[in-house]
């Protein structure tokens, strides 16, 4: 379930790209640094965060509070 949920956070990081490049309204056009982009998530949300982590080199940052790790990520680390 957690990867499958990762995914979401995944797609999100995908559709900022597109809108940086492309906003049809013109408001995150050219205005975001995915260079650094960050995501941190509690309890349920942090385990979440830490796939996200381990599945997607792009987020840089990764704020994990109050969470029991997946074997996955303790076996892998976050990327």
């Amino acid at each position: 379930m957690i990867p499958f949920l990762a995914q979401d956070a995944v797609c999100t990081l995908n559709q900022l790209a597109a809108l940086n490049e492309a906003d049809p309204q013109g408001v995150l056009e050219g205005r975001l640094d995915l260079d650094r982009a960050a995501i941190a998530g509690l309890s349920l949300g942090g385990a979440i965060t830490a796939e996200a982590c381990r599945m997607e080199p792009r987020f840089r940052a990764c704020l994990v509070m109050d969470v029991f790790m997946s074997a996955d990520v303790v076996r892998e680390g976050l990327k």
